[in-house]
């Protein structure tokens, strides 16, 4: 895609941006439009939107120019030529790089709108907000132990001195803890999801103990296990990040009216 297009297609995301916040989500902002003129000829539009207000329907054309310099007052009276020729329309002429003198006086006298529209200069800072610095602190936990608290009298009844080994080799959310009906309780991801960080500072060796009654862990491949808890040890941990967002990597564009001086950025979406 050629920057020139680009631009038109900038124009029209600014615009409809425009609509939409001022709640009006019916207007759509169109690009590339043909018109055809009172004298039959046809005209190639780059930006075009239309409403009604009170019964009336408003027409707006607008012309964009990505050029490198300011634009000429010969550029304004082709535009003005085109708005009379369609008869009954609100022209606005964009441009990237501002307009000559000539046409700014071209335009103010015949009510022609100019706007220009570019990326962010250092200028265009000046009494705003350009850069903030957040300094966020995060807490975490880190599991060093887990400990399941077998129910000894049931153990003693079903394998009586026999030993078996227990590894945790599944995903947490696939480790159920069941009643002895078989229903679900719990699993060791939502579980551990409820340690608590029991300390603002990093610390190490905090224990929490969950209790609970007539439940048996069920771990994927191996024999189910009554329990009476699960005992866990973890460590807390504080890691500190400064994170700076600068107003030029979140701001997409800068809008000024040419006649007025009015001023606006348009953030990216992020």
């Amino acid at each position: 895609m050629n920057e020139n297009l680009e631009y038109e297609f900038l124009v029209q995301d600014i615009f409809q941006t425009l609509a939409n916040d001022n709640d009006s989500n019916t207007i759509k902002v169109k690009h590339d439009v043909k018109m055809v003129g009172r004298s039959g000829q046809k005209h190639q539009i780059d930006v075009y939107y239309e409403f009604s207000f009170m019964g009336e329907i408003h027409k707006v054309v607008i012309e964009c120019k990505n050029y490198s310099n300011p634009v000429s007052i010969g550029k304004l009276r082709d535009f003005y030529g085109v708005l009379s020729d369609i008869g009954d329309v609100k022209g606005i002429f964009i441009s990237k790089n501002g307009f000559q003198k000539g046409a700014i006086d071209f335009a103010r006298f015949y009510n022609i709108t100019l706007k220009e529209l570019r990326y962010p200069k250092a200028s265009d800072w000046t009494g705003r907000i350009r850069e903030i610095v957040l300094n966020i602190q995060f807490h975490s936990k880190k599991i060093t132990n887990r400990e399941f608290v077998c129910d000894l009298d049931w153990y003693k009844n079903k394998y009586g001195d026999q030993k078996i080994s227990i590894e945790l080799s599944a995903l947490t959310s696939d480790v159920l803890i069941k009643d002895e009906k078989g229903e679900v309780n719990t699993n060791l991801f939502e579980l551990e999801k409820q340690l608590e960080l029991l300390s603002k500072k990093a610390e190490t060796g905090i224990t929490q103990e969950f209790a609970f009654k007539e439940s048996f862990v069920y771990i994927p491949g191996q024999k189910p296990l009554k329990i009476n808890a699960i005992r866990y040890t973890y460590d807390i941990i504080i890691s500190n990040e400064e994170v700076k967002i600068e107003g030029n990597t979140i701001s997409k564009a800068i809008m000024i009216d040419v006649l007025n001086g009015e001023r606006r950025l348009f953030s990216k979406e992020i």
